[in-house]
């Protein structure tokens, strides 16, 4: 009973902050529990926008995958990572919990270009090292097969290099808001903040 009065109190706070908010995009993303964070995000799903509901589902999503990918990474390294999915919402709400809805959104879309500079780097560097393999001459079959590959792995570059378009678009007019990136919280800090460049 008290879990429940406490999950409407946290709703009701929520309902008087989106009446006072005249952007959806200032409302202040309460996390600091995993109630109060299922709250908001239920009143989002249930009372905005599909233009609001799809930048929250998209910013959370990447939050959360970068979360994963650096639990991931420090599983890897052999340092101690708590498990289970508890921990990774733990580690999302922490990256938004008392920040404007806009923050968030901004904050999910730089992950996601960083993701994706990193990602079209690593790809764009096998394609590179694959233009150097040769077949031997009269090999029709090891040609077919490496020019399949080729062509595969182009259509996968043309993707990215069009999903990397699309994010940076809709980042370009939040960082021309704020005018700069946001400002690191401690959840936010990561070993590798910046996307590898390429290397020719």
């Amino acid at each position: 009973m008290a879990g429940f009065r406490s999950r409407l109190a946290a709703l009701f706070t929520l309902c008087g902050c989106l009446a006072g908010c005249s952007d959806p995009l200032d409302q202040k993303v309460p996390a600091a529990t995993a109630g109060k964070f299922a709250a908001w995000r239920a009143h989002i799903a249930s009372d905005s926008s599909a233009a609001i509901r799809g930048q929250v589902d998209a910013a959370v999503q990447e939050i959360r995958q970068t979360v994963a990918g650096e639990r991931e990474l420090k599983r890897r390294r052999g340092e101690p990572v708590e498990a289970g999915i508890v921990a990774i919402d733990e580690g999302v709400r922490e990256r938004v919990d008392g920040r404007p809805l806009r923050d968030v959104v901004q904050l999910g879309l730089e992950l996601k270009v960083n993701r994706l500079k990193a990602e079209l780097a690593g790809l764009e560097d096998v394609v590179d090292k694959n233009d150097q393999l040769l077949t031997r001459p009269g090999d029709t079959e090891a040609r077919r097969i490496l020019d399949d590959l080729r062509g595969r792995q182009t259509t996968r570059i043309e993707k990215y290099r069009e999903e990397l378009t699309a994010a940076e678009g809709e980042l370009a007019p939040l960082l021309k808001a704020r005018g700069s990136v946001l400002p690191k919280k401690a959840a936010d800090l990561t070993e590798v903040d910046d996307a590898p460049q390429r290397v020719r």
